[in-house]
């Protein structure tokens, strides 16, 4: 299990790791970490495919000039999270502590948008959203499908917001904190 600053490292290799792409396209990156919590129950291989695919998604969908802003922050089981999953479609999750605390982590853009029709479909395989709109960027459809897996398996939730197209979009991950020792 990686700690918060293992964690915190990994956000900062992956914007790294992106920024050659974002520097093509003139984007600009932000990175706004909250408090350092304690240990995060995340798999470090995965946490970093997790990131790294919603942070190349932004890139990705985002149009030269752009913004992107990573946060970071700790948050309790209370503040309410709308997630995107739908009952029907969830993974089983193997048993994990029940933690009353969050590592929530958004990747916030000002891209293209997403409609709110589509909102629902957003994490189903092989999904691609308005195709015209999309056509000449490359994808499968199922890099989304495979992070909300990923973060289910590590016992979080994924949701995604847009105000619309044109407007941007919002996908954010929560990880359970491990249980005070």
């Amino acid at each position: 299990m990686p700690t918060w600053a293992s964690s915190k490292r990994t956000v900062i290799s992956i914007l790294a790791e992106v920024r050659l792409q974002a520097d093509q396209k003139q984007l600009s990156q932000e990175l706004c970490v909250d408090e350092a919590p304690p240990t995060l129950i995340a798999d470090p291989v995965r946490l970093k495919q997790i990131l790294l695919n919603l942070l190349s998604n932004a890139v990705k969908f985002t149009p030269d000039g752009g913004r992107i802003t990573v946060t970071a922050r700790r948050v309790s089981s209370f503040e309410s999270l709308v997630s995107s999953s739908q009952p029907e479609t969830r993974n089983p999750k193997p048993e994990t502590p029940k933690s009353p605390e969050f590592v929530e982590i958004s990747v916030a853009d000002t891209g293209m948008g997403i409609k709110p029709d589509d909102l629902p479909r957003l994490f189903q395989e092989f999904v691609r959203l308005d195709a015209a709109m999309v056509k000449h960027i490359p994808g499968t459809g199922l890099g989304l499908a495979l992070t909300k897996k990923l973060v289910e398996l590590h016992g979080g939730e994924i949701a995604a917001a847009s105000d619309g197209e044109g407007r941007g979009s919002v996908f954010t991950v929560r990880f359970p904190l491990a249980p005070s020792q």
